[in-house]
């Protein structure tokens, strides 16, 4: 996959600007318009850090104040480079200085560079066959107006697996024309009243209504088929029932974990008329679950949401809904996990740091991009060698457990005489299980390597071999 960098930089003002106008000199960076920060995700396979551009305060609206980023968040080297007398150091020493940048690069490494894997159970899928199905109460056209839907075909094309292929198709229908949809719109939508803290800090209770995308969710695995309108019926290879699901060539022996097609389902809400802030589970735009994504536009372009940006707070616009649509998609193909959210095993719960919430991805409310970081496409493949490693682990698991009791049931008769024939049985297994040892061996030794392609062949290889092994053994 190649060399993954992150760049840490600390120009010196005074080279740029001279003495007098550094002092005044305060800069950010942004990505289209958007954005205010010192720290971004770039293009490629890399990040930056610039600890002398800011300071900078942004993230959620919380209590806690949790992951969000501030003048703390950040070294500030001023003190300890500077020439001028009145500026005194602060007294820390090399190894503070040293530990304060560790800590910026392990987040780097644990929201960006090796982030988490959203579902720990995807299945194989030699092709994945997308419909986009919008869902509308208004005779516009979404898909050829405000929806970028080559940009999204774009990202998607990226997304592909080796020897994979993506597929997308497109269909539209009216809310109204399908009563149990129309009826479960209606009842998604609820409101509640929050209390938001401004960036001021001042606590503001808010009427919010929302739609609820777990009651959709539930009603569209009920509906699928209906709502996919013909488009299965155009592809005869796909069977019906098959929308947010895998299904496998039967006629193909042992071909079950590579050779399949996936269904996943993208679902658009264009909604105009209802509530002026109107969003999904109260302040997102886009969701993806294991089987589906779900994503909501309305005719709104200026929502307010509980995130800030220095004094203000974070306003989106909803028509535009493109790299919420990209993000989704990523999420539940790719498994994907956003690079603001990670679980920690020490808190037990999810933790959230908006540090990397801007620069070149499509997730959350502080970028706009339609394009992903080469770093999460990576990290799409990763996430595709480590389910078929864990679903392979759990093969070998399964087949171990069933050996132990075949041997403990067979081996010795019940006058306790070997029988050499499954005695012989039981050790030629057992020699099977050395060698798929060694495979996983493999699989680890590309990865550590960063040879990622090569370690999704060896992968997509050993779960197919740790099926077949599951299937002898259970036979």
């Amino acid at each position: 996959a190649g060399t993954y960098t992150i760049f840490v930089v600390h120009p010196n003002k005074e080279r740029l600007v001279g003495q007098i106008e550094a002092k005044r000199m305060k800069y950010t960076y942004s990505l289209h318009g958007v954005g205010n920060t010192q720290s971004w995700v770039g293009s490629g396979r890399y990040a930056v850090i610039d600890l002398e551009a800011g300071p900078t305060r942004y993230g959620k609206l919380t209590q806690s104040g949790e992951g969000s980023v501030d003048a703390s968040s950040y070294p500030r080297f001023i003190e300890y480079f500077s020439k001028d007398k009145d500026i005194k150091p602060e007294g820390a020493t090399a190894v503070e200085i040293e530990a304060q940048i560790s800590s910026l690069l392990i987040s780097s490494i644990k929201f960006i560079f090796a982030n988490d894997i959203k579902f720990e159970d995807l299945p194989a899928a030699e092709k994945v066959f997308v419909p986009i199905i919008v869902l509308k109460n208004h005779r516009e056209d979404p898909l050829s107006s405000s929806i970028d839907f080559d940009a999204i075909k774009k990202e998607m094309k990226r997304m592909e697996l080796p020897g994979q292929s993506i597929q997308v198709v497109t269909a539209q229908h009216y809310i109204h024309d399908h009563v149990h949809i129309s009826m479960a719109v209606s009842r998604s939508i609820k409101s509640g009243t929050i209390v938001e803290v401004s960036p001021q800090g001042i606590y503001q209770p808010k009427y919010k209504p929302y739609m609820d995308s777990m009651m959709l969710a539930n009603e569209l695995r009920r509906t699928s088929d209906l709502l996919a309108g013909g488009i299965l019926s155009k592809e005869p290879q796909i069977i019906k029932g098959a929308m947010g699901k895998v299904f496998f060539n039967p006629n193909i022996d042992g071909a079950r974990p590579s050779l399949g097609t996936r269904v996943v389902p993208v679902y658009i809400f264009s909604l105009h008329g209802y509530a002026n802030n109107l969003l999904l589970d109260k302040h997102f735009i886009s969701t993806g679950y294991k089987d589906m994504v779900i994503a909501l536009q309305t005719n709104e372009t200026d929502v307010v949401v509980p995130f800030f940006s220095d004094n203000d707070f974070i306003k989106v616009n909803v028509t535009d809904i493109t790299h919420h649509i990209i993000a989704g998609i990523a999420q539940t193909v790719g498994s994907l996990g956003t690079p603001v959210h990670r679980y920690s095993s020490l808190h037990k719960l999810d933790r959230s740091n908006y540090m990397w919430a801007q620069g070149r991805h499509p997730f959350g409310h502080f970028t706009t991009s339609k394009q992903m970081s080469q770093v999460m496409i990576d990290n799409i493949e990763r996430n595709a060698v480590s389910l078929r490693v864990h679903h392979s682990v759990s093969n070998i698991h399964n087949s171990l457990n069933l050996v132990r009791h075949f041997a403990k049931m067979s081996v010795v008769d019940p006058m306790g005489d070997s029988t050499d024939e499954h005695y012989n049985t039981v050790n030629r297994l057992a020699s099977e299980a050395e060698d798929l040892k060694f495979q996983f061996l493999k699989v680890v030794a590309a990865l550590q390597e960063h040879r990622i392609e090569d370690a999704y062949q060896l992968a997509n290889a050993l779960d197919v071999t740790t099926a077949k092994f599951y299937d002898y053994v259970a036979g």
